[in-house]
C-alpha cells in the first residue's frame, strides 16, 4: 500500500506520542483554551448581548463548533485517551450551560442546544480516533510495522 508524505505526516500526528516536555506543554496550552472557552461561555452567555445573537439554524452550529473544540482540547490534555469521559464532561458542561441560562433574562434553555453540544463533542473525537485505527493499520503494513523518516545525515 502507497502512501503519500502528507498521509504518513497525518498519521505520525494522530499516532506518535510527543516527548515528555512537549506533551506537558501541550496538554498545558489545551487546559488553558478549554478553561477560557468554558469561562467565556458562562461569563459572556450571560451578557445582553449574547441574547438572539445568533439566529436559530446558526447558533446549533455554534454550539457544535465551540462543544467540539472543547473536547478536543481535553482529548489532548487526557492525552488521546478517555473519550467517553471527554464526551460525558461535554454533555455535564452543555446541560450546565443550559440551566444557567434559565437564570438569565431574555434566554431560555433549550434540549436542542444541549443535543448540538453533545454531537459537537462527539464527531471531532470520532474523526480523529477513525484516523487513528487507519494510521495504525497502515503503520501495521510497513515492513518494520513503524513509520521511519531518514535524515539529510542519513542519506548522505
Amino acid at each position: 500500500m502507497k502512501m503519500t508524505l502528507s498521509a504518513l505526516r497525518i498519521c505520525t500526528v494522530a499516532t506518535d506520542s510527543p516527548t515528555p516536555a512537549l506533551s506537558l506543554m501541550i496538554r498545558g496550552a489545551c487546559l488553558s483554551l478549554c478553561v477560557l472557552l468554558i469561562y467565556g461561555l458562562f461569563h459572556y452567555g450571560a451578557q445582553p448581548i449574547a441574547v438572539g445573537l445568533f439566529a436559530t439554524p446558526v447558533d446549533k452550529i455554534a454550539h457544535a463548533g465551540v462543544f467540539g473544540l472543547m473536547a478536543l482540547m481535553l482529548w489532548f490534555l487526557f492525552e488521546r485517551k478517555y473519550p467517553l469521559l471527554v464526551i460525558g464532561l461535554m454533555a455535564m458542561t452543555g446541560a450546565v450551560d443550559e440551566v444557567h441560562q434559565l437564570f438569565l433574562p431574555g434566554r431560555f434553555a433549550d434540549v436542542s442546544d444541549w443535543i448540538a453540544d453533545v454531537i459537537g463533542a462527539c464527531l471531532p473525537l470520532l474523526v480523529l480516533m477513525i484516523s487513528r485505527k487507519k494510521c495504525s493499520k497502515s503503520a501495521d503494513n510497513l515492513p518494520n510495522g513503524n513509520i521511519t523518516t531518514k535524515t539529510p545525515k542519513d542519506v548522505g
